[in-house]
């Protein structure tokens, strides 16, 4: 069972917290208690199914409605994410991974949900999600701060992006967070350092290191392994020892603008 007092970081100030994956972000937000979350993850889909997922909280005042929502929202959500890609063929910016649906635009969004599916019956029970936890999760979804969108962990421009946005928040609004406090990266070492990417597709063989990891600015939580990275030294190994490799594969590619590094994730 995740404790919160020695697994998950405590901030007396208002805080930011961002998250890649499923419904596994509900229990780290249950347990860290941020001021603000955002939901990313390189796959599109994420953006569809989050907007549904995100719309069932608003739906429903309790939690047992809010899982009674998902256990009857998988086909329209297939569905939705069926028509928005329509068989056309899409990319993650600046990334390796390039999707093909030639036939079947469904057959992404139904591992999508089938793995949605076992993080909400596992994840969310091991940490003892109860109504209390809806109701403070629902209360961030009401006041409209959560939200989600598409985002490579590896696009620096991307994440210069971002921290405009952040810019622009602070700007509007003086206790918002000047800076990511606390980042859920799911497998991303799994993926830049395995044999495949989430597509089941071959890449370059890395050093396989830790998987499913929490990082903040002075320590990491590892969940399912046994390596921990801070973030600076997840930047700094990524950079070094990962995308060197990658690098060379992306030789043919056209060179990105002057001073500009894509090579390596960019921390604000």
């Amino acid at each position: 069972m995740l404790a919160r007092s020695n697994l998950y970081p405590s901030y007396g100030h208002s805080s930011l917290y961002m998250g890649t994956a499923g419904l596994i972000n509900f229990g780290h937000i249950r347990n860290i208690r941020p001021s603000y979350a955002v939901l990313f993850d390189v796959n599109p889909h994420q953006i569809i199914y989050w907007n549904v997922v995100l719309s069932g909280v608003r739906q429903n005042q309790t939690y047992e409605g809010f899982r009674s929502f998902l256990n009857y929202s998988e086909v329209i959500s297939k569905n939705m994410i069926a028509q928005k890609l329509g068989g056309q063929e899409f990319s993650a910016r600046h990334s390796m991974t390039n999707v093909f649906h030639d036939g079947d635009p469904q057959s992404l969004s139904r591992q999508t949900f089938f793995y949605s599916a076992r993080s909400f019956s596992s994840y969310m029970d091991e940490i003892n999600f109860d109504e209390k936890d809806y109701a403070l999760l629902r209360g961030m979804v009401m006041e409209d701060r959560i939200g989600a969108l598409t985002l490579d962990v590896f696009d620096v421009e991307g994440w210069q992006q971002f921290s405009g946005f952040l810019k622009e928040m602070r700007a509007d609004y003086s206790d918002f967070p000047k800076a990511v406090d606390t980042i859920y990266v799911s497998s991303v070492f799994r993926f830049v350092k395995a044999d495949t990417d989430w597509t089941g597709r071959k890449i370059n063989t890395l050093n396989n290191n830790g998987i499913f990891s929490i990082l903040d600015a002075q320590k990491s939580v590892v969940i399912d392994s046994a390596t921990v990275y801070s973030v600076s030294e997840f930047q700094t190994r990524t950079k070094d020892n990962a995308w060197p490799s990658l690098r060379q594969a992306r030789k043919k590619e056209s060179a990105p603008a002057s001073g500009v590094d894509r090579s390596a994730p960019h921390f604000i």
